[in-house]
């Protein structure tokens, strides 16, 4: 599971992507939507019925990728923490799948 979600969310039984980054020299050209939709499928190879998140700041334009490849926008993730790595961080969080997700950014 991703260090950057809150700690509950660590109990899920659940597929997370994340950190997904394409270096500049290779964007635009369609290797985050391919590498993702490889992803999704091999998952759904193994296990059928996975549940399968991923997630991304509102403004990156990676949003689109995600949505062609089947993912729908379910609310909004807030998380917060407390501590320093040093000694230990606690992360705490709320997702609220009310919250709309505002349009896609310009490309």
């Amino acid at each position: 599971m991703p260090y950057h979600l809150p700690e509950w969310m660590l109990e899920m039984d659940l597929y997370w992507m994340f950190y997904a980054r394409t270096k500049e020299n290779y964007r635009g050209r369609g290797w985050h939507k391919y590498l993702l939709s490889q992803r999704v499928i091999r998952i759904l190879e193994t296990v059928p019925d996975a549940d399968i998140f991923t997630d991304t700041v509102y403004e990156n334009p990676s949003r689109f990728s995600m949505i062609s490849v089947g993912f729908e926008p379910d609310g909004a993730l807030r998380i917060y923490r407390a501590g320093h790595p040093a000694i230990g961080v606690k992360r705490y969080g709320r997702w609220d799948p009310l919250v709309d997700h505002p349009p896609l950014p310009s490309t």
